[in-house]
């Protein structure tokens, strides 16, 4: 006889749904409180293919007749969504007013859970329909009925940018053996594909991290720690010329050469083997400067913050020139991909362009704090962290900044801040020598940290400072939101740890 176990599979009635009108970081409505009651009726989820048609030639050898000598792919396809709105009384219902603006959906799962609780009231994962924009008609259906007092339902389609899951995350410690002093760094490797163009990675494979030199006896240079499965195992690679004493500052990846930049003068650099992804020969390059920071921007232009001044390159190999000079210390650069650059340093200072690096232009300071992490979701949507424990946002460009709430605001210091994807953003918060990892999954607009009790964040272990942190890019939204790797100090300080998460998948 089998017996049923309702904890297999998700069902509809375990199934509820937010909106945010506006997208990313706007107020949340679950459907039925604060909003209409809704319905998600049907969805599209497109694959990274969006189809597979035949290339036929004539056969040489046989008359009328064709062999199949490949095949092409074509785009996908936007993703979409159906959604049914029941008309609440008390005003006029939004979808009659015909939005332009985009919104997002959330759909929650959960058995036994309070599904009105964005951040916990949920189990398993979490759909995320990102920047979807109603299209076509409202079917109105029907208005009016002889025999019947039917509800006033309004059906509407709706086309979006991605729809993608976002899980329960469990946290590792890793090469454990293989770490034997603080963890500087850390970045995964952006060689993507199914094994056509070598070792097949989802985004999510290959991670390399960088280790302080080793002061203590015996003493031994920072090294490159990496794995190409995933974090099932790693490898020590040893950087040739790094020397004792170079504390390295950064690692990234550029194309095919993964780059570590020391407190000194010297960039290393080294090609990864294709087939494999592994570490080959290092050579090096001398900087004008030691630099702080580095952002990719693309293979051929790669930008530096050093002291107080900016720098780019457009060859890794080739030392980079001087672009820009600040009126204080520079600690960290990120931009857009798209024209937008902003360095952060000393005392507020926000330096950035708006034109590719062509003019650059002080910023207003949000706070007179040391500002230590910076990330620009979009052009005019920025994210900076600083030494007073606050994480402060702009969405003018800079012009006005606002600090965001969220566990522990205010206390201790902001090391690092990275989003995975416009919804999911990640913060790195060291109070008391204790480090905290904070993150959103609406975009900012509410945030749950490891000390909170939430289901995004699982396993959490005490160590005492995160130095940075990297998800995958270049890759599906669901894989960047749900892999996370974090480089940090252990508890004491004498040791460095390596922490690397993910989502069950099944």
């Amino acid at each position: 006889m089998t017996t049923l176990d309702r904890n297999e599979i998700y069902t509809q009635g375990m199934t509820r749904a937010f909106i945010q009108h506006g997208g990313p970081g706007t107020q949340t409505y679950l459907f039925g409180l604060g909003a209409q009651y809704g319905t998600i009726e049907g969805a599209s989820l497109p694959q990274a293919v969006g189809s597979i048609d035949p290339i036929y030639q004539p056969d040489p050898r046989r008359a009328q007749t064709f062999r199949l000598v490949g095949t092409q792919s074509s785009a996908p396809e936007l993703p979409s969504v159906s959604v049914n709105f029941h008309e609440k009384m008390g005003g006029i219902p939004r979808q009659l007013l015909a939005p332009r603006c985009e919104f997002n959906l959330y759909e929650v799962h959960g058995r036994c859970n309070d599904l009105s609780d964005f951040n916990r009231g949920w189990s398993g994962y979490v759909s995320i329909y990102s920047g979807f924009k109603y299209t076509g008609t409202v079917d109105l259906g029907a208005r009016m009925s002889m025999d019947g007092d039917e509800a006033l339902t309004d059906g509407i389609e709706a086309t979006g940018e991605a729809i993608y899951p976002v899980g329960e995350m469990s946290f590792g410690e890793e090469a454990g053996t293989a770490i034997v002093a603080d963890v500087a760094d850390v970045v995964y490797g952006t060689a993507i594909n199914c094994s056509a163009c070598g070792a097949e990675n989802d985004g999510s494979k290959f991670i390399y991290a960088v280790t302080r030199a080793n002061v203590a006896s015996p003493s031994a240079p920072s090294q490159v720690v990496y794995s190409l499965n995933g974090g099932q195992t790693w490898t020590n690679a040893t950087i040739t010329g790094i020397g004792t004493t170079a504390e390295p500052r950064y690692i990234d990846i550029v194309n095919n050469l993964l780059f570590v930049g020391t407190d000194a003068t010297t960039l290393f650099y080294t090609a990864l083997n294709t087939d494999t992804g592994a570490p080959t020969t290092w050579q090096s390059v001398t900087l004008p400067v030691a630099m702080r920071d580095a952002w990719v921007e693309s293979p051929n232009a790669i930008w530096f913050v050093g002291a107080s001044a900016i720098y780019k390159t457009t060859d890794i190999t080739i030392p980079p020139a001087l672009v820009d000079s600040a009126s204080d210390t520079l600690l960290r650069i990120h931009g857009t991909g798209e024209g937008v650059i902003v360095a952060v340093g000393h005392s507020g200072l926000v330096r950035y362009s708006r034109n590719n690096g062509i003019s650059w232009i002080t910023g207003v300071a949000p706070a007179a704090s040391n500002l230590r992490a910076v990330q620009v979701v979009e052009d005019r949507l920025w994210y900076v962290g600083a030494l007073n424990g606050n994480v402060y946002k702009s969405v003018d460009f800079g012009t006005s900044w606002a600090a965001i709430t969220f566990p522990g605001a205010g206390t201790g210091q902001i090391n690092d801040i990275v989003a995975a994807t416009r919804e999911v953003i990640w913060i790195a918060q060291v109070i008391s020598n204790v480090a905290y990892l904070i993150t959103t999954i609406d975009g900012g607009f509410s945030w749950v940290g490891s000390n909170s009790n939430a289901p995004r964040i699982e396993n959490w272990p005490t160590f005492q400072n995160i130095n940075r942190l990297a998800a995958p890019i270049y890759s599906p939204h669901g894989i960047a939101a749900n892999y996370l790797s974090i480089a940090g100090t252990a508890t004491g300080g004498a040791d460095g740890i390596l922490l690397t998460a993910s989502a069950n998948i099944i």
